[in-house]
């Protein structure tokens, strides 16, 4: 990062994401990395709502996190077992796709198509944008 003069740029802040005030317009991106499957609905949709708020407009949430599916057949014999252990080792297990998208949703987002990691089975990004006070994202662009 310093090559590039990111350092400034890219701020990377540890604290505690349920109870951390993230702040109002104050982002360009937040990345959560896996947490989910450790917390019950309720709490996934204030975290994503909170970080939503955080976002500034043209501002992207993107969702690293292993995913629920409908089928064994859809992520292999590893995803479903990352599956069965997280249903049996957290509050709350894993969740799907459609269900993140709905929260980012609700969060005021423009939910992306996701992308499954081919490197990680089961796993995958959901991103979503911020709109701006016009409703549109900045390239007038939804996909």
């Amino acid at each position: 990062m310093r090559k590039r003069a990111w350092g400034e740029r890219i701020v990377h802040r540890a604290g505690n994401e349920l109870t951390d005030n993230l702040g109002n317009e104050e982002y360009d991106l937040i990345f959560i990395g896996n947490p989910l499957h450790h917390f019950d609905e309720q709490t996934n949709r204030d975290l994503v709502k909170r970080s939503a708020r955080a976002l500034r407009p043209n501002g992207y949430l993107v969702i690293e996190e292993l995913h629920r599916f409908q089928s064994p057949r859809e992520v292999g014999e590893l995803g479903a077992l990352s599956n069965l252990y997280f249903a049996a080792s957290s509050e709350a297990g894993t969740w799907s796709m459609e269900e993140v998208t709905e929260w980012q949703r609700e969060a005021g987002l423009l939910p992306r198509k996701p992308i499954r990691l081919l490197t990680a089975p089961g796993a995958g990004l959901q991103a979503a944008l911020k709109p701006n006070s016009k409703g549109m994202p900045r390239y007038g662009s939804q996909d």
